[in-house]
């Protein structure tokens, strides 16, 4: 397996090449590349690091902590922009959400929907929804798009699909 930092064990002591590994583990945990914290954690101890899985459980420890305390502050903000029918900011909220790591935000939104029950709502929700399809689509993001359709339709949407489906032939031209 080829180093990922390309540290040569002649140049630098093991002390040194710890704390390169620890720091790009700590790096890695912060931009949400768990595997490839993980791959680092293995190199380091195929050199003899006594300190990169310590690095590697107390950083996920740290992070998950965290999401936790802002995956409430989240759900909050969700609650919050749904009882004053603000959707579209809602929706973002539940993205930043997901992308932080959250379980429970999108069924947060759900739930305030289902409390809040004003018909336009579900309107609002489904034109969102189907313009986030077609943007994932027009950004070739395809993944994207087909994971926000497979979430529309477990919520109920009848158009998801045809939204995502004319959204590629509309972007490839046919």
């Amino acid at each position: 397996m080829a180093n990922l930092l390309s540290i040569e064990p002649k140049s630098e002591s093991i002390s040194e090449q710890d704390a390169h590994y620890n720091t790009e583990i700590l790096a890695a945990i912060a931009d949400n590349e768990i595997s490839r914290a993980l791959t680092l954690v293995h190199e380091a101890e195929s050199i003899g690091s006594t300190t990169a899985r310590t690095t590697f459980t107390d950083a996920l420890k740290k992070r998950n902590e965290t999401v936790v305390l802002s995956e409430q502050e989240y759900n909050q903000e969700i609650i919050d922009a749904i009882s004053v029918n603000e959707i579209a900011k809602a929706l973002a909220l539940v993205d930043q959400a997901e992308a932080a790591g959250s379980p429970s935000a999108r069924q947060t939104f759900l739930d305030a929907l289902d409390n809040n029950k004003t018909p336009q709502t579900r309107v609002e929700v489904k034109k969102d929804i189907n313009q986030q399809i077609k943007d994932a689509v027009a950004a070739k993001q395809t993944a994207k798009a087909l994971q926000l359709v497979n979430k529309a339709e477990s919520e109920g949407s009848t158009t998801a699909r045809k939204t995502f489906v004319d959204a590629l032939k509309a972007r490839d031209g046919q």
